[in-house]
């Protein structure tokens, strides 16, 4: 097994979002529901330390890879009961955190800062086992979480052409959609896929060899469409965007790194959605608004890391994050 290392992305205006000067001496609980090795974490229970905040702040983070926990729970065993490490899906967000407070029914502590960092972390990618990169030879798994039962083998050994085709042009936004789902089945019926270096054959095929770039990018968007399938993770997220939102206390931040466009649609609809107010149809005068705003936009467009970040960590180059501020 490889060491769990993930650079974190971002780590600078993640932090100085989640702790904005503007917070004063105020304590409280920040979640970081995307752990991974504590890498934001570590740096956000320094931040908190040096303005002397942290003996009256806690900083729960959760994640359901038991190897990205147990990476995390050395890392930041130095702030003792400061930091707890829970295992679970972000896409429970709510009740995990109500759970770790042992709230019992009674109204939740104030929350000033959630961090989600969307994606599967250099850890991931790098152990082979784990199924996520066409460039390694493994199994077909691709789960988050090693306590899922369905894995990218059985979806490509199960879904019938039509699902398949689905899940790659939408999930993957893949032009070739149809022709390698087609190519798919017809080859798990001679044949079971049940390896990266299976699946990578097939979708190989259509490309020549001087279309290398293109073949790489096909590839890329075929094994992201089924992460995403195996780890339902467009409907976790909305899902954990609306616990974020209901879990911040007035004030408080929430920011959200993601990878891939599907992504960044769905934070950017929902803060905008969150910050906008309803006053009904045109020429009907209302004294107050049908639906008031729950959010304030801090990032009106996405940051995106500088050429020193993505020189020095390639994977930081499609990331995007946004941040909302709780009204």
């Amino acid at each position: 097994m490889a060491a769990f290392f993930h650079k974190p992305v971002l780590l600078h205006e993640a932090i100085t979002s989640l702790v904005p000067d503007t917070s004063g001496a105020r304590a409280g609980v920040y979640i970081d529901a995307t752990l991974g090795g504590g890498g934001h974490s570590l740096n956000l229970l320094q931040t908190l330390e040096y303005q002397q905040r942290l003996s009256r702040s806690l900083l729960i983070g959760i994640d359901q890879d038991a190897d990205a926990l147990a990476a995390a729970q050395v890392r930041l065993q130095p702030f003792g009961v400061h930091f707890r490490a829970v295992q679970g899906n972000f896409g429970d967000l709510k009740s995990l955190v109500e759970s770790e407070l042992d709230l019992d029914g009674e109204p939740i502590v104030r929350i000033d800062g959630i961090l989600l960092d969307l994606g599967i972390s250099s850890y991931q990618i790098d152990e082979a086992s784990r199924g996520f990169s066409f460039q390694k030879p493994a199994p077909l798994d691709m789960r988050m979480s090693q306590a899922a039962t369905q894995t990218a083998a059985d979806i490509v050994a199960t879904y019938s052409e039509e699902e398949l085709a689905q899940i790659f042009f939408r999930y993957g936004e893949e032009k070739k959609s149809r022709v390698i789902a087609r190519a798919v089945v017809r080859e798990r019926e001679a044949t079971p896929i049940e390896t990266t270096d299976a699946l990578s054959a097939i979708v190989r095929r259509f490309f020549p060899d001087y279309q290398r770039a293109e073949q790489t990018k096909s590839l890329a968007r075929i094994f992201q469409a089924l992460r995403i399938e195996v780890n339902r993770e467009l409907e976790v997220l909305k899902s954990v965007l609306q616990d974020a939102s209901d879990l911040a206390a007035s004030g408080g931040r929430i920011v959200v790194i993601s990878y891939h466009s599907l992504e960044d649609r769905i934070v950017k609809d929902f803060f905008r959605e969150g910050a906008s107010e309803d006053w009904g149809p045109k020429g009907v005068v209302l004294k107050e608004p049908l639906k008031r705003a729950t959010l304030k936009l801090i990032t009106k467009k996405p940051i995106e890391p500088n050429e020193d970040e993505t020189n020095s960590n390639p994977r930081a180059r499609s990331a995007k994050m946004r941040v909302a501020e709780k009204r």
